[in-house]
């Protein structure tokens, strides 16, 4: 198991949140 700092948790949610958002748009253009 990781130990993350906040700031790490911080990031990899904005990672994650940004590669969901890219997800849900390119189906809606396919």
């Amino acid at each position: 198991m990781y130990l993350l700092t906040q700031d790490q948790v911080n990031q990899l949610d904005a990672v994650a949140g940004d590669l969901s958002y890219s997800l849900i748009v390119g189906q809606d253009l396919a």
